[in-house]
């Protein structure tokens, strides 16, 4: 098993349109890791959680096993790995506000998989 993918995240960011629901967490130099999804459930182009790191080279839909948020970092466990990583590791550096927005979106994107989320009582 590899190391895991880790960085520090100093800004998250939300967005939604018709077609996506997104979260991303970026550290600005190190890297970042994206989720989305179609805003829709069951929609025809609603195939799961999508999550991307780096680039969209490294991306997945349907990959992630377990995704746990705390108050200090989020760790995402992969079914399947991504440039080698079967874990992704995010520790927050992030103003409340947009850690707020971020865990809010998460939960959004989780819904119907909400097994694979686990949030910590304090996000």
């Amino acid at each position: 098993m590899s190391d895991p993918h880790s960085f520090i995240a100093t800004n998250a960011g939300v967005s939604e349109d018709e077609d996506s629901l997104v979260a991303t967490l970026d550290s600005g130099a190190d890297g970042y890791l994206m989720f989305q999804r179609h805003p829709e459930l069951g929609h025809d182009d609603d195939d799961g959680v999508y999550v991307e790191i780096d680039d969209q080279c490294n991306a997945g839909t349907d990959i992630v096993d377990r995704c746990v948020v705390s108050a200090t970092g989020i760790v995402v466990t992969l079914a399947k790995p991504l440039r080698g990583y079967v874990e992704l590791n995010a520790t927050f550096d992030l103003p409340k506000t947009e850690l707020a927005a971020f865990n809010a979106m998460l939960r959004r994107i989780f819904i119907g998989f909400d097994d694979r989320l686990v949030m910590d009582a304090q996000t």
